[in-house]
């Protein structure tokens, strides 16, 4: 939405928030534009006359099927995962792809995951049940995140997206609850365990005070199969038969961080842990998990260690297979300077596709989501603390000289030289965006964003050639309307307009919508009805809305007529199914519009300046 930048001519253009089409697979693409045959002559100041005269505007073939990538159908040679071809290795064929994204182009070679078990697959394949998957996984979840979970998100309609806000943590507590308190997390697999069902039972019942839907069998069957295959759960149950049969008064678990060449080897209980009667723990590595009987606190678990994920997600890992750890190495065959996979690299392996192992994780939905954003969080605060510890490694003396404590405005001199900062390779990091965009700045043609539910959003300016440009009321008909399309004669175009491309409902009889302010749409609708398209002399164009009773829908018990209807171009809409708003740009304020997109940068908050100085620590802006 910006006017042409070395023209005063008007441009169209093309903000687009695709969404995911409904449509399967589709090997035909987009009809091409089809010239006329005469010769192209300048325009002069006869203008769109002399255009319509020597027949310059260009014919089109009617778009009538829609634009898919398609499942993914190339199977990489190396780990055997589903891929498209376009995300090959660009130096690569697409007789004979190679891939990164999977698994190093065959540097990274992990176990495959077993089979969902019988239990589970029923789970997954029920929707009441996979609609509550998260809330199941929390029952049987041993530990607890600390991440803030930002409801009005979660919660809201929509497509689910699964939104934290601050420093995201795994904390498990001790064996036993404090006395007379109820048995949490892993509590309750050796507290009370002869009332275990009920216990979970009215756990899920009391989660918001409103009965759950889940029936006591399914609850049953997830627990008894944990017992079954789960190493973690074998432990804790026999620390609960130790706790009763043999009075131990003293009892700890240590839950094991290394895993030594064991990578190919499914975890057991007694590899994985250890039970230990009295104070000695033995040799404890600073990553290994200690639980005490009782003490009623909590402990923060290292994302380093291989039993970060498989605690906190025992239905997306129910045979307690091992997450990440440092310790992991490349296949032999790999020739680098690095000797262990990255955190990023294990994750990207894990949750592709592939025909030969089980897909227990990508079943997960709304909590397979959680499990993504939880990796996320994870390498980011891996990298994080490596930065930190590692200062001398990144040159950080460059940047704790004097410069930096001037634009820093420091005035203690004691301060100078013990921040920690964030190098320009960190994305995000405030070194980052100055050597991307300070004294660097182009042309803009088109502004991604991502909003608060997470849904990507695209603001982009076409700027058409000369000939080409809508100068008449006619030509801007021909690229953009704001009707609802004949259901008979555009059955797609109508189809995507009825979902995706109607405004509301808002107004008197719907204050709470979104775009209500102070009593009124923000975006101006309902719209005139307007029997022709018209230009004013700001440049403002009215789209053409007739008033005919055959343009009208009725959704969910509100009428919609073309008053409501969003500005769209036929193609687009048809091609990608999903909102696409095309509006003609002719006036200086729509370049603020769009700058304003592109300027804003990261989400920021307000802090307040006390007296006495804090050190900087750029990490922890991160968290």
């Amino acid at each position: 939405m910006i006017d042409d930048l070395h023209n005063d001519s008007p441009t169209t253009e093309v903000p687009i928030t695709p969404t995911s089409s409904a449509n399967g697979p589709d090997d035909s693409s987009p009809e091409e534009f089809v010239p006329a045959t005469q010769d192209i002559v300048p325009i002069n100041a006869a203008g769109a006359e002399q255009i319509d005269q020597i027949g310059r505007r260009r014919r089109r073939r009617r778009i009538t099927r829609r634009w898919t990538f398609g499942p993914g159908t190339v199977i990489c040679q190396k780990c055997q995962s589903l891929m498209w071809v376009e995300e090959r290795i660009q130096s690569s064929t697409k007789q004979n792809p190679r891939f990164n994204l999977c698994c190093q182009d065959g540097d990274v070679v992990l176990p495959l995951l077993p089979q969902t078990p019988q239990v589970l697959q029923h789970v997954f394949t029920t929707p009441t049940l996979k609609e509550k998957i998260r809330l199941l996984n929390a029952l049987f979840g041993f530990t607890s995140m600390g991440g803030k979970v930002d409801h009005s998100i979660v919660n809201s309609a929509g497509p689910y997206s699964f939104r934290i806000s601050g420093e995201n943590y795994h904390l498990i507590g001790s064996l036993l609850p404090p006395f007379g308190a109820l048995g949490k997390f892993i509590q309750l697999y050796i507290h009370d365990t002869d009332n275990e069902l009920q216990n979970r039972m009215n756990l899920l019942n009391s989660h918001d005070g409103n009965p759950i839907g889940i029936d006591a069998s399914i609850v049953e069957g997830l627990k008894n199969m944990l017992d079954e295959i789960n190493p973690y759960v074998q432990v804790f149950r026999s620390a609960r038969d130790m706790l009763r049969n043999q009075n131990v008064a003293n009892l700890q678990v240590q839950i094991i961080s290394a895993r030594g060449d064991r990578q190919y080897i499914q975890p057991t209980a007694n590899k994985v842990a250890a039970l230990i009667v009295g104070e000695d723990t033995g040799h404890v590595t600073h990553r290994d998990i200690v639980l005490v009987t009782r003490d009623g606190n909590l402990k923060r678990i290292s994302e380093t260690h291989p039993s970060y994920m498989p605690l906190q997600y025992p239905l997306l890992f129910p045979y307690g297979t091992d997450g990440w750890h440092c310790t992991i190495r490349f296949s032999p065959s790999a020739i680098r300077k690095r000797e262990f996979v990255s955190m990023r690299e294990f994750y990207a392996y894990r949750i592709q596709f592939r025909q030969n192992e089980g897909h227990t994780l990508l079943k997960g939905a709304k909590l397979f989501q959680q499990f993504i954003v939880d990796c996320y969080a994870a390498i980011e605060h891996y990298r994080l603390n490596f930065m930190k510890s590692h200062q001398s490694l990144l040159c950080a003396d460059v940047y704790q000289g004097l410069a930096d404590a001037v634009l820093a405005g420091d005035t203690d001199a004691s301060a100078v030289g013990r921040r920690f900062v964030l190098p320009s390779s960190f994305s995000g990091g405030s070194r980052n965006m100055i050597q991307h965009f300070q004294d660097a700045m182009a042309i803009y043609i088109s502004v991604i964003e991502f909003q608060k539910r997470g849904l990507p959003h695209t603001h982009i300016t076409l700027t058409l050639a000369p000939e080409d440009k809508p100068l008449t009321t006619e030509h801007i008909d021909e690229i953009i309307c704001a009707e609802i399309p004949d259901k008979n004669a555009d059955p797609l175009a109508y189809d995507t307009v009825i979902r995706c491309m109607l405004h509301g409902p808002c107004g008197n009889a719907y204050p709470n919508a979104p775009c209500m302010v102070n009593g009124k749409c923000s975006k101006h609708y309902p719209k005139r009805f307007c029997s022709e398209t018209t230009i004013d002399e700001d440049g403002f164009v009215s789209y053409k809305r007739r008033d005919d009773p055959s343009k009208r829908v009725t959704i969910n018990g509100f009428t919609f007529d073309n008053r409501w209807v969003v500005s769209y171009n036929r193609d687009l809409i048809v091609i990608f199914d999903g909102h696409i708003n095309v509006t003609k740009v002719a006036r200086p304020e729509i370049t603020k519009y769009l700058y304003k997109y592109m300027s804003k940068g990261v989400d920021r908050a307000n802090v307040q300046i006390e007296n006495n100085v804090v050190l900087a620590n750029e990490s922890g802006h991160r968290r």
